[in-house]
């Protein structure tokens, strides 16, 4: 468990680690 939490999210699930980076990158324009 605590392994997983402090990987990367990128690790753990590419596609939702992806999901997140769109958000943010449409939040701060």
């Amino acid at each position: 468990w605590p392994k997983q939490l402090n990987a990367p999210l990128e690790v753990v699930d590419p596609e939702i680690a992806d999901i997140i980076e769109l958000e943010k990158a449409r939040q701060w324009k």
